[in-house]
């Protein structure tokens, strides 16, 4: 599998809108659901203009949209800059190993920092795929924070 990190931009709108107009994603990720071309073009403008976030689009050479990762940088007090990262994967996509892949490729683009994962406790792919990188979990009630020590 070779993917890579490009940058989000309105050009992916439609496969934006096509990949988050989905249940799971509404369910998980509340904030990146679109129930329209003119939602998803709101939320890419939005993502594209907020200070401190970084959006990438999870892409390989047949496939230039497999999903979406965010990453938010925190305001904390350590040492080492830290990023809440989110993602979603087109659903076509799931199940195949490229959120796994995406993970490894923003591990890399962030190196040395310190990655938040903030998974609701229902999303089980999610918390599966956290505890390949976490090395130290947070629990809450109603989520699960894992922190990846990069």
């Amino acid at each position: 599998m070779n993917i890579f990190l490009r940058n989000l931009s309105l050009n992916d709108a439609n496969d934006f809108f096509y990949a988050a107009w989905d249940e799971k994603v509404f369910h998980f990720l509340p904030g990146f659901y679109c129930d329209s071309l003119k939602q998803a073009k709101d939320t890419i403008k939005s993502l594209l203009s907020t200070k401190n976030v970084t959006a990438h689009v999870i892409a390989s050479e047949e496939n230039p949209f497999i999903g979406v990762i965010v990453a938010v940088k925190k305001e904390t007090q350590e040492e080492k800059e830290a990023f809440e990262i989110s993602y979603f994967i087109n659903e076509k996509f799931r199940k195949k190993g490229y959120a796994t892949e995406g993970i490894q490729q923003i591990l890399k683009k962030y190196e040395n920092c310190k990655l938040y994962l903030n998974i609701v406790s229902w999303n089980y792919a999610s918390i599966a795929l956290a505890k390949k990188f976490t090395t130290k979990t947070r629990d809450g009630e109603y989520e699960n924070i894992y922190i990846i020590e990069n």
